[in-house]
């Protein structure tokens, strides 16, 4: 019986981390290490975005990675309740799973046909410039949203905003 050698994107994610740093670390070094970087969503953050559902369809397009979604929603789970964070949104786009990547446009056009959106009615708010041009140039009304500025007041401006151009 010949061992199959396991290929999944997290074993060959850890074996390149382990590779560039030249150091054996375990499955769970690595994840610890690589989780690290996530935040957390304040409550005010949470309702807020169920706030937002309740009157606009609301998408998650994320560049992530199968390790850093399963921490996180270990986490909305952990302290939002199972199943509350996703299903905050008409639809989920992560980059591990369409296999596209923010800027592309192609994940933009992705999310826009298979939800019959028109890019001119749509909102796109991100904190990385790039994923913000990428977005424009399908179309989408793009909006750069700096980490430190207060999103419920920033969103409330920017609709106001879109709405008064139309």
């Amino acid at each position: 019986m010949s061992l199959k050698k396991d290929t999944s994107p997290r074993k060959k994610f850890r074996q390149a981390i382990r590779d560039a740093s030249g150091i054996n670390l375990t499955d769970l070094q690595i994840d610890n290490a690589w989780n690290a970087m996530l935040g957390q969503m304040p409550v005010h953050r949470f309702e807020f975005l169920k706030q937002l559902k309740e009157k606009y369809k609301l998408f998650l397009l994320s560049n992530t990675n199968i390790i850093h979604w399963q921490a996180f929603i270990k986490y909305f789970d952990e302290t939002y309740g199972t199943g509350n964070f996703e299903n905050l949104f008409e639809g989920v786009y992560y980059s591990f799973e369409t296999g596209m990547r923010k800027p592309d446009m192609e994940i933009y056009e992705l999310v826009l046909e298979e939800n019959f959106l028109n890019p001119h009615e749509t909102i796109f708010v991100d904190d990385n410039e790039q994923n913000i041009l990428g977005a424009t140039l399908t179309g989408i009304h793009s909006h750069l949203h700096l980490p430190e500025t207060d999103i419920e007041k920033y969103f409330h401006v920017l609709v106001n905003n879109y709405n008064n151009i139309n």
